[in-house]
């Protein structure tokens, strides 16, 4: 007999969301454990007749000799314990989601038994598990049980259920469980299925991308293999070596995931077309040129475009092809011999991606990563569904777009660390290769009643604007020292009126002035110097940030930061983002300014007195 202890339960608001609850823990349970990158279904069974707990822990054990688990063998089991079970196909697990509101599927098949295989993210630490699972339609629980033990992963088995009282109550089963696995049940798993109860999981208020699953397009488990291989082999040396100012934690993983996903996809591509020949790219907006790196060290022939050169782009070998240049869309732009477009993050490109790929070749196909949604003209895009997000409004047109281009139109979900992670894929046509010409015609009247005038000479859109090859600096610094010291001077006596003494010194009572919001400082500066302020692309808050040595700026809020004195500097933990503080670089701004002068004397302050 199988211990059995209910270690946590939690009330939900709607228990009718059980079995679709149950159906999304089944299919991602990597939401809610970070170490797993999926799973893969192995087999599924369907049976009428009651399974108790000891009989699937029974299950479990006799699983665990066998180093393939087939549907023979299990049907053997069930049938040794006078049991009728039958394989059935995966379609099944959408009876979860009507099996509240359908009593057939109850009576039809009261239990599920699914035999699936666990993919851990990292598969330097952790091996593939397999895991047992057991839906029962009539207690209105789901048992889960590991199979096979692996080096870091500790065996347990735990069942969630809904009670009759509408509690989602949590077991674990047998004399396996650690504090761990507990702790991991209580703080994780029973707060996100309780999330998931309480929330609208039909609605679709999120557009079309709410309706794609991640990596739809590819195998889990062949993603999961090739990005541990590219993450070695690329991911790790490079982020050692980063030498640009973004996190290479989340810039290089993030291009090694594309690439990982790229890869798969032109895999499928050759197979499909049945040829070795590894596609040929080009990367437009290339940025860092990372991705460009990794499809031309894994053999694919093609280049990276960017308006201006990163730091980074010198540490590529020769092999690394990549061109400043400023990409205009016009008749001139074509990309002799290239199977693909790329636009990763391509701005006020990915518009245009469809349509390049359209007009460059009957064969070449694109992918678009979008971001920042932009018009044709290189203006903003304007939402033109209110009902959902601008991001999502953007997705749509530019599947539309897409589809105007005549692509068989593709769109995925990236496991990648950016909230903007839908992709966008032409493969193919849906019109023959004769019909080009009508089909550039209707590319370019979509064009026209989007933005006007549509084309002059060789150019498609004549207001298209590129960005600038030198990107302005957005950090106040180009704003006239004197405008600055004006502002800041300015702000800080304002906080000075309202009188706030704190006995924060020895013997000494030091005016900390009051605290206001930002919306209310911006008024109070004159409109020359704000116009000055902005012109560099700077904000009020940015300037007061700049002078955090006078101003603590925090949620909307502005006050007067409080000094430290030397001592109290060398003793604060170091901060490894921030560069090492120099003592008596600048003049002390409250011993010029502050009416009570500066709290310390000169050889206390870290600033020059």
């Amino acid at each position: 007999m199988n211990r059995i202890d209910r270690i946590c339960y939690s009330p939900v608001k709607k228990p009718q969301n059980f079995w679709r609850v149950a159906k999304l823990y089944l299919e991602k349970p990597h939401t809610v454990n970070k170490r797993l990158a999926g799973t893969v279904p192995l087999s599924f069974f369907k049976s009428t007749n009651e399974i108790s707990l000891e009989t699937f822990m029974e299950l479990r054990n006799y699983l665990r000799n066998e180093t393939e688990y087939n549907g023979d063998r299990v049907i053997e089991f069930f049938k040794g314990n006078q049991i009728d079970a039958f394989k059935c196909p995966a379609v099944l697990l959408d009876d979860l989601v009507s099996a509240s509101d359908n009593e057939d599927v109850v009576l039809n098949h009261n239990r599920i038994i699914i035999v699936r295989k666990m993919l851990p993210k990292n598969k330097n630490l952790y091996e593939n598990v397999s895991e047992l699972v057991l839906i029962d339609f009539t207690s209105k629980s789901a048992s889960f049980t590991t199979i096979d033990a692996a080096d870091g992963v500790s065996p347990f088995s735990y069942r969630v259920m809904l009670t009759s009282d509408n509690l989602i109550s949590i077991e674990v089963i047998g004399d396996e469980s650690n504090s761990k696995v507990c702790t991991w049940i209580k703080h994780c798993l029973l707060p996100k299925l309780v999330k998931w109860h309480d929330q609208e999981l039909g609605a679709d208020s999120q557009g079309m991308v709410s309706n794609v699953e991640s990596l739809s397009l590819v195998n889990i488990e062949e993603y999961n293999d090739l990005y541990n291989q590219l993450k070695a082999k690329y991911g790790l040396e490079m982020v050692k070596i980063w030498p640009e100012s973004t996190d290479p934690s989340k810039f290089v993983y993030e291009d090694v995931a594309i690439a990982t996903y790229l890869l798969l996809i032109w895999r499928q591509e050759r197979i499909k077309n049945k040829t070795t020949k590894l596609q040929s790219f080009v990367d437009l907006g290339c940025g860092n040129g990372l991705l460009v790196y990794i499809l031309s060290s894994e053999g694919h022939p093609g280049y990276g475009v960017d308006i201006r050169k990163r730091g980074i782009w010198d540490l590529y070998p020769k092999t690394t092809i990549l061109k400043i240049e400023t990409v205009i869309p016009s008749n001139k732009t074509n990309f002799p011999d290239i199977d693909w477009i790329i636009g990763n993050h391509s701005d006020e490109l990915s518009a245009w991606l469809p349509v390049m790929a359209c007009r460059n070749s009957f064969k070449t196909n694109f992918f678009v990563l979008p971001c920042c949604p932009f018009e044709f003209d290189g203006t903003k895009y304007q939402r033109k569904n209110c009902q959902i997000s601008q991001y999502q409004d953007f997705l749509e047109y530019m599947v539309q777009i897409s589809s105007v281009c005549g692509f068989d139109t593709k769109v995925d979900r990236l496991k990648i660390p950016s909230t903007k992670r839908c992709a966008i894929i032409g493969i193919e046509r849906t019109w023959m290769e004769d019909e080009f010409n009508k089909r550039c015609k209707d590319v370019e009247r979509f064009i026209e009643e989007r933005t006007k005038p549509v084309a002059c000479d060789d150019s498609w859109n004549i207001n298209f604007t590129p960005r600038e090859s030198v990107e302005k600096v957005q950090n106040c610094t180009k704003v006239d020292r004197n405008v600055q010291q004006k502002i800041v001077k300015l702000i800080f006596d304002h906080l000075l009126l309202k009188k706030r003494y704190i006995n924060d010194f020895v013997n000494n009572q030091w005016n900390f002035g009051g605290i206001a919001a930002l919306s209310d400082l911006a008024p109070l500066i004159p409109a020359e110097l704000l116009k000055e302020l902005k012109s560099e692309c700077g904000g009020l808050q940015t300037l007061l940030r700049n002078n955090h040595q006078i101003f603590q700026v925090q949620k909307g809020k502005v006050q007067i930061r409080r000094p430290l004195s030397q001592n109290e500097r060398r003793s604060e933990p170091p901060n490894q983002k921030a560069k090492p503080f120099i003592f008596k670089q600048k003049e002390c701004w409250f011993r010029c300014f502050h009416p009570d002068g500066c709290p310390f004397s000169d050889e206390d302050c870290t600033f020059k007195h």
